[in-house]
């Protein structure tokens, strides 16, 4: 589509009636989850009612096309290598609730490339060093950045679509999710244990020694450094997972966190056979510990 001005624009249209289809579909799980979690202790424990309601409401949130184009907005206004990676611009007086107007990019998906293998490894690390600072420095990340949501362009860059969902993290998770990566980078069980246990609840009590072994395997299972194994995103879900099996529920953006890091981490290894997140990670980690000891934080 080409505005008057003769730009080239992608315009995202939402289907007639699907808001309220969607809220019955919505509704209905919600009391669905109700009424499992009353016949399943193992459920009480995951308060599978609580989540469904977050995502009721982030699927609601997804539905209104303008908290698309403002987070599309605040990413590029955020980010310090736009020629890196990107987000297409927003046209806001051609756009609506239900109707997204902005900038259309020639693009190649992740899975055919048309750059060289040295180009593509680049890429892949634009792309892993971007979603790191979104959710270590800003807080504020693309939440479901897979294959589909990604372009790469003829001059070497990443563009990310689809900001319909995003996550935020406070800077209290921010610091602790910084702390669990470098634990779980070193294989340090009782320290990922340690950092838990201070986000608790006050009413919780979690087993700390069956926490930790189970912590252990799930690390020795995704992250076998000695083997080439790397799945830093797998093992994060993983951790979540045994956190809220010992009454440690953390936040449905930590979550959403643990998700675009498995994603980001799919792209990579697509673009790079030898990718390591790590090696994209380290800067940012080294940047937030900056911040973490500045006087003035």
């Amino acid at each position: 589509t080409l505005l008057n001005s003769g730009e080239s624009v992608a315009v995202k249209i939402q289907k007639p009636d699907i808001r309220h289809n969607i809220e019955i579909d919505l509704n209905l799980s919600v009391w669905l989850a109700e009424k499992l979690q009353k016949h399943s202790e193992a459920l009480q424990l995951l308060d599978v009612q609580a989540i469904m309601k977050e995502v009721r409401q982030g699927v609601l949130r997804e539905l209104n096309f303008k908290t698309e184009a403002r987070n599309q907005e605040y990413f590029n206004a955020l980010n310090p290598h736009p020629e890196q990676v990107f987000a297409p611009k927003i046209y806001s007086d051609f756009s609506t609730s239900r109707v997204l107007v902005m900038e259309r990019i020639d693009g190649a998906p992740v899975d055919q490339p048309t750059l060289t293998p040295e180009q593509l490894s680049q890429v892949a690390g634009f792309g892993a060093s971007s979603l790191m600072r979104q959710i270590l420095l800003h807080g504020f990340f693309h939440a479901d950045p897979h294959s589909g949501n990604v372009l790469i362009t003829a001059d070497t860059r990443l563009c990310f679509l689809d900001w319909g969902l995003v996550g935020h993290l406070t800077r209290r998770l921010r610091y602790a999710l910084a702390d669990f990566w470098v634990a779980a980078v070193d294989q340090d069980a009782e320290r990922i244990v340690q950092i838990a246990a201070e986000l608790a609840p006050i009413d919780a009590r979690p087993n700390l020694r069956v926490m930790e072994k189970e912590i252990t395997l799930a690390l020795r299972e995704e992250l076998n450094f000695s083997i080439g194994h790397l799945e830093l995103g797998r093992a994060m879900l993983k951790l979540l997972f045994i956190f809220s099996q010992h009454g440690i529920p953390l936040t449905r953006d930590y979550s959403l966190m643990a998700k675009a890091i498995l994603s980001i981490e799919e792209i990579g290894q697509i673009l790079d056979p030898q990718f390591d997140l790590r090696v994209h990670t380290k800067s940012v980690i080294r940047e937030l510990y900056r911040e973490r000891n500045n006087p003035r934080t």
